[in-house]
């Protein structure tokens, strides 16, 4: 998915598995990823200050998906 000002936003994980059925689930959805939006690269591209400004312009990808999905409602 693609946002109107070119942005790219993808499939993610919103929150950790709980379960050992959620983690299976996670793990073949990273399987079948052509992508590699499931990349296990966190540790080298994720530092406490990037996450922390991450979380801060956090709701920018909230205020998308709730655009995309009522764009999926009218189609």
């Amino acid at each position: 998915m693609c946002s109107t000002n070119g942005e790219r936003f993808g499939e993610y994980a919103y929150r950790q598995p709980t379960t050992t059925a959620e983690v299976l689930n996670l793990v073949a959805a990273a399987q079948e990823d052509l992508y590699r939006g499931y990349a296990c690269d966190g540790d080298s591209r994720w530092t406490p200050d990037g996450f922390r400004a991450w979380w801060r312009d956090r709701g920018r990808v909230t205020e998308y998906l709730e655009s995309a999905l009522a764009q999926m409602v009218v189609q």
